[in-house]
Order: C-alpha cells, then sequence, then structure tokens
C-alpha cells in the first residue's frame, strides 16, 4: 500500500475552520497546566507560540499569564484567519500578533523568550 502523507499546512478555509471547531479543549488546557507546574506560576516576558494553529493553545497561554507579551507563528493562512478570528471573539487581538510565516525566518528570538510548540 502506498503511503500518502497528511499535508504539512492545512492551507484550506473549510478545513481550518473545521479544525478550529474540534474541540481541543482538554489536550490543550492540559499543556498549559504541565507548563505552569513544570516551569512557573507566575511570567513576565514574551511567550511565542509555534505553529500556532487557530490560536486554541495562544489563547489559554494568554489568560494564564496576562502579564505577557504573546507573538503566534504559523505558515497557514486559513488557520491564522481562524486565530484573528477568535481572538476578535476572546477581546485579545491586542495583546496576540499572530505572524504569517515558517520557522527558521519569521522572526527572531531574544533574551527572556519563551517559545512553544
Amino acid at each position: 500500500m502506498k503511503r500518502i502523507p497528511e499535508p504539512e499546512l492545512i492551507l484550506d478555509d473549510d478545513q481550518a475552520r473545521a479544525y478550529s471547531e474540534a474541540d481541543f479543549s482538554e489536550p490543550h488546557q492540559m499543556f498549559v497546566e504541565l507548563f505552569r507546574n513544570e516551569f512557573r506560576t507566575e511570567m513576565t516576558g514574551t511567550i511565542l507560540d509555534l505553529r500556532c494553529g487557530a490560536s486554541d493553545i495562544t489563547v489559554r497561554f494568554a489568560r494564564e499569564y496576562p502579564h505577557c507579551t504573546m507573538h503566534a507563528v504559523d505558515g497557514s493562512e486559513a488557520m491564522l484567519s481562524q486565530g484573528r478570528k477568535r481572538l476578535e471573539q476572546e477581546g485579545l487581538a491586542g495583546r496576540i500578533g499572530l505572524i504569517h510565516g515558517r520557522i527558521p525566518g519569521a522572526c527572531s528570538l531574544s533574551a527572556g523568550t519563551t517559545a512553544l510548540s
């Protein structure tokens, strides 16, 4: 049987919408909780979310760490479009910057930046 790998990026608007509407609340919240338990309960500075998709984990981190600046990168404009809608709905558009790009090259990290993937 010939294997057909899944595409690296979700580029189709309908697929991006379906992904953003799926319920990943349990694993995504667990990711935030594991991070908090392992690293720190209070944090300031910058958080960079790599491959942010529709920004669900980004939003969860922004809520958990309200004193942080958030930047989120994804290579799919379709997914970022869903992320922008989510940020508007959550009232977080002013706190989270979404960046269309691929790593490397989309942005650079400075000292004190926490990166998620």
